[in-house]
């Protein structure tokens, strides 16, 4: 599920590129899944899975659903 772009690495790379164009930004560790993480955040996140449905890879599709929707939740009744 594209774990390498989760990585710390990823986010200080990105950060530093917008920071040396003028502009601002800041990474945190967030779980959108847990309602407690995303109390204090704006909510801007989402994922796809890599498989077709048709190979039923369930948790994939659960992971889909508990960012792509409970983190959207979350984040509106935060």
């Amino acid at each position: 599920m594209g774990s390498e772009r989760r990585r710390p690495e990823h986010f200080e790379a990105v950060t530093a590129g917008i920071v040396a164009g003028g502009g601002k930004a800041l990474w945190l560790r967030t779980d959108v899944r847990r309602r407690a993480d995303v109390a204090a955040l704006v909510s801007n996140a989402g994922i796809g899975p890599i498989s077709p449905l048709d190979e039923l890879r369930v948790e994939d599709w659960e992971d889909v659903i508990d960012v792509n929707l409970k983190g959207v939740i979350y984040g509106i009744a935060r």
